[in-house]
């Protein structure tokens, strides 16, 4: 018979005694955690499971498994922020090509009426500017 000091999966502080068979069936359904400790006589120190030969492998398994789950949901969380900053990303391109193509747009007027107030200038002092051009060459 064990002793043995867990946290439950709902956070609480737990003193169970069970047989070898009944703390590898808790480690494998995750009802025990890593920081688990356990004693087989009242004379000893409590001591993480992971030091009683019976459990090493059980807890190096949980240990792995731990870590494998841990890092899935990082990379849970590193998709979602990616996802997130693509959504922003489409919204943001569709904002700027809105205000390229107004500035494109605008741009376009503005060269317009550049020409084109260029063409009056000419219409409006054309027969001046011949006469000027004609006196100038013949001098």
């Amino acid at each position: 018979m064990w002793m043995i000091k867990y946290t439950d999966p709902s956070g609480k502080g737990q003193l169970a005694k069970w047989k070898t068979q009944q703390v590898l069936t808790a480690i494998r359904n995750d009802i025990i955690d890593v920081k688990a400790k356990a004693r087989s006589s009242k004379r000893q120190d409590y001591l993480p499971l992971s030091q009683f030969p019976e459990f090493t492998t059980a807890m190096e398994s949980k240990v792995i498994k731990d870590r494998a789950q841990s890092k899935a949901g990082n990379m849970k969380d590193i998709y979602a922020k990616i996802d997130k900053q693509e959504k922003r990303r489409r919204r943001l391109k569709w904002l700027f090509n809105l205000t390229e193509n107004a500035i494109g747009s605008i741009g376009l007027i503005v060269l317009i009426a550049c020409i084109i107030g260029a063409g009056y200038l000419i219409y409006m002092t054309g027969p001046w500017l011949w006469e000027w051009v004609v006196k100038t060459v013949k001098g």
